[in-house]
Protein backbone atom coordinates (compact mmCIF):
# COMPACT_ATOMS: atom_id res chain seq x y z
CA UNK A 1 0.00 0.00 0.00
CA UNK A 2 3.03 2.83 0.83
CA UNK A 3 4.45 1.88 -2.52
CA UNK A 4 1.25 2.51 -4.24
CA UNK A 5 0.72 5.96 -2.69
CA UNK A 6 4.77 7.13 -3.12
CA UNK A 7 4.33 6.15 -7.26
CA UNK A 8 1.47 8.28 -6.88
CA UNK A 9 3.09 10.95 -4.99
CA UNK A 10 5.75 11.28 -7.89
CA UNK A 11 3.36 11.26 -11.16
CA UNK A 12 1.72 14.56 -9.22
CA UNK A 13 5.00 15.75 -8.81
CA UNK A 14 6.02 15.69 -12.40
CA UNK A 15 2.50 17.50 -13.29
CA UNK A 16 2.05 20.90 -13.92
CA UNK A 17 1.11 22.97 -10.52
CA UNK A 18 -2.81 23.94 -12.14
CA UNK A 19 -3.04 20.14 -12.76
CA UNK A 20 -1.59 19.13 -9.32
CA UNK A 21 -4.10 20.70 -7.66
CA UNK A 22 -7.16 18.49 -6.66
CA UNK A 23 -10.88 19.07 -7.77
CA UNK A 24 -12.15 19.54 -4.51
CA UNK A 25 -10.31 22.50 -3.50
CA UNK A 26 -11.08 24.23 -6.91
CA UNK A 27 -13.82 26.06 -6.03
CA UNK A 28 -16.23 27.72 -8.37
CA UNK A 29 -18.33 30.70 -7.56
CA UNK A 30 -22.32 29.92 -8.17
CA UNK A 31 -25.31 31.68 -8.17
CA UNK A 32 -28.47 29.98 -5.84
CA UNK A 33 -32.00 31.12 -6.31
CA UNK A 34 -35.19 30.45 -4.65
CA UNK A 35 -38.45 32.34 -2.80
CA UNK A 36 -39.27 33.12 0.05
CA UNK A 37 -42.69 32.75 1.30
CA UNK A 38 -44.56 35.20 3.09
CA UNK A 39 -43.62 34.22 6.08
CA UNK A 40 -39.78 33.86 5.02
CA UNK A 41 -40.37 36.95 3.63
CA UNK A 42 -41.16 38.22 7.14
CA UNK A 43 -38.44 36.52 8.94
CA UNK A 44 -36.01 37.97 6.37
CA UNK A 45 -37.17 41.42 7.27
CA UNK A 46 -36.62 40.64 10.83
CA UNK A 47 -33.39 39.07 10.24
CA UNK A 48 -32.71 42.39 8.97
CA UNK A 49 -32.57 41.03 5.22
CA UNK A 50 -34.18 42.68 1.90
CA UNK A 51 -37.25 40.73 2.49
CA UNK A 52 -37.65 39.80 -1.36
CA UNK A 53 -39.78 37.24 -2.42
CA UNK A 54 -36.75 36.44 -5.21
CA UNK A 55 -33.64 35.76 -2.88
CA UNK A 56 -30.04 35.02 -5.07
CA UNK A 57 -27.19 33.88 -3.12
CA UNK A 58 -23.61 33.74 -4.45
CA UNK A 59 -21.60 30.46 -2.82
CA UNK A 60 -18.61 29.04 -3.48
CA UNK A 61 -18.98 24.99 -4.59
CA UNK A 62 -16.29 22.64 -4.43
CA UNK A 63 -14.95 21.02 -7.30
CA UNK A 64 -16.20 17.79 -6.47
CA UNK A 65 -19.93 19.14 -6.42
CA UNK A 66 -20.17 20.58 -9.82
CA UNK A 67 -22.47 17.60 -10.66
CA UNK A 68 -25.02 19.86 -8.66
CA UNK A 69 -24.11 22.84 -11.09
CA UNK A 70 -25.69 24.60 -14.57
CA UNK A 71 -23.57 26.55 -16.69
CA UNK A 72 -25.90 28.69 -19.27
CA UNK A 73 -24.47 29.63 -22.99
CA UNK A 74 -23.25 33.27 -20.92
CA UNK A 75 -20.95 31.21 -18.89
CA UNK A 76 -23.36 32.28 -15.85
CA UNK A 77 -22.78 28.84 -13.29
CA UNK A 78 -26.02 28.41 -10.93
CA UNK A 79 -27.04 26.10 -8.62
CA UNK A 80 -28.92 23.45 -9.80
CA UNK A 81 -32.68 24.07 -7.89
CA UNK A 82 -34.72 24.77 -10.83
CA UNK A 83 -36.37 22.96 -12.72
CA UNK A 84 -37.47 20.77 -9.67
CA UNK A 85 -38.38 17.13 -9.54
CA UNK A 86 -40.88 15.92 -6.96
CA UNK A 87 -41.71 12.01 -6.36
CA UNK A 88 -45.96 12.07 -6.95
CA UNK A 89 -47.12 9.09 -5.89
CA UNK A 90 -49.39 8.59 -8.52
CA UNK A 91 -47.51 10.14 -11.38
CA UNK A 92 -44.09 9.31 -10.44
CA UNK A 93 -41.21 11.90 -10.67
CA UNK A 94 -42.94 15.66 -11.99
CA UNK A 95 -40.92 18.19 -12.93
CA UNK A 96 -41.97 21.57 -11.91
CA UNK A 97 -40.42 24.79 -13.15
CA UNK A 98 -40.09 27.07 -10.32
CA UNK A 99 -37.62 27.69 -7.94
CA UNK A 100 -38.22 26.14 -4.30
CA UNK A 101 -39.80 28.26 -2.12
CA UNK A 102 -38.72 28.48 1.72
CA UNK A 103 -40.63 29.78 5.17
CA UNK A 104 -37.12 31.05 6.15
CA UNK A 105 -33.60 31.47 4.36
CA UNK A 106 -32.19 27.98 4.00
CA UNK A 107 -28.28 27.56 5.29
CA UNK A 108 -25.76 26.10 1.98
CA UNK A 109 -25.67 22.69 3.18
CA UNK A 110 -29.80 23.01 2.47
CA UNK A 111 -29.04 24.40 -0.55
CA UNK A 112 -26.66 21.61 -1.62
CA UNK A 113 -28.93 18.74 -0.65
CA UNK A 114 -31.65 20.24 -2.25
CA UNK A 115 -29.39 20.53 -5.44
CA UNK A 116 -28.29 16.99 -4.97
CA UNK A 117 -31.69 15.65 -4.70
CA UNK A 118 -32.92 17.64 -7.93
CA UNK A 119 -30.08 15.73 -9.54
CA UNK A 120 -31.31 12.29 -8.87
CA UNK A 121 -34.51 12.90 -9.64
CA UNK A 122 -33.59 14.61 -12.58
CA UNK A 123 -31.90 11.33 -14.09
CA UNK A 124 -34.76 9.34 -13.02
CA UNK A 125 -37.15 11.70 -14.86
CA UNK A 126 -35.12 11.28 -17.87
CA UNK A 127 -35.23 7.48 -17.50
CA UNK A 128 -38.81 6.93 -16.90
CA UNK A 129 -40.08 9.14 -19.88
CA UNK A 130 -37.41 7.70 -22.05
CA UNK A 131 -39.34 4.39 -20.71
CA UNK A 132 -42.90 5.96 -21.85
CA UNK A 133 -41.49 7.13 -24.88
CA UNK A 134 -40.30 3.38 -25.92
CA UNK A 135 -43.85 1.64 -24.65
CA UNK A 136 -45.85 4.28 -27.03
CA UNK A 137 -43.22 3.52 -29.69
CA UNK A 138 -43.52 -0.14 -29.78
CA UNK A 139 -47.75 0.29 -29.01
CA UNK A 140 -48.27 2.44 -32.29
CA UNK A 141 -45.96 -0.07 -34.03
CA UNK A 142 -48.32 -2.86 -32.69
CA UNK A 143 -51.21 -1.09 -34.07
CA UNK A 144 -50.18 -0.28 -37.24
CA UNK A 145 -48.91 -3.82 -37.54
CA UNK A 146 -52.53 -4.89 -36.34
CA UNK A 147 -54.12 -3.14 -38.88
CA UNK A 148 -52.05 -3.99 -41.80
Amino acid sequence: MDTVTAISERRLEALPEPLRAPAATKMLTVTATYLLSEEGRKASLLDGGDGKAVQQLSLQVPGNRLHLVSVDAHGVARLKLRPRYQLDGDNGIVRIDTAPTYDKSPDVEELFREAARNHQLEGAYRAERHTAKIKRREADQDRRANIA
